[in-house]
């Protein structure tokens, strides 16, 4: 029987076991960073073995259960699998003295220009 004692997040880890070993991946990943959204990187750096494994009740046999790769393992698939959310085209007029310069600069004032934009409203999204 797992605990959940040890955890300094409370991460529900007999849930996510549970999840893990039916191959539910998805609602394992959503269930540890609904719960940590930092669960990649605590699956790496938390001090295991004084915490969830170290009150792991198979830890008395001297075979505790490795929640640090399974997190690892689930979060690296969750994080791995999901979409980046990417902005739609603003459509906003920047002023020139707010662009950031680039080697392209000249090229593009150079097009611009021909097509009657002023150059402190030229579009830039």
């Amino acid at each position: 029987m797992c605990q959940e004692r040890g955890c300094p997040v409370h991460t529900p880890i007999p849930e996510v076991i549970r999840l893990f070993k039916e191959r539910r991946m998805d609602e394992a990943g959503a269930l540890l960073f609904e719960n940590n959204p930092m669960s990649a990187v605590c699956s790496l750096v938390c001090n295991h073995s004084n915490q969830c494994e170290g009150n792991c009740v198979q830890a008395r046999r001297g075979n505790p259960v490795h929640f640090s790769s399974i997190e690892h393992y689930i979060s690296s698939t969750y994080l791995d699998r999901l979409e980046p959310e990417r902005p739609e085209p603003c459509g906003k007029v920047f002023p020139q003295a707010l662009r950031p310069v680039t080697d392209s600069d000249s090229i593009l004032n150079s097009v611009l220009s021909g097509c009657g934009f002023p150059a402190s409203e030229r579009p830039y999204c």
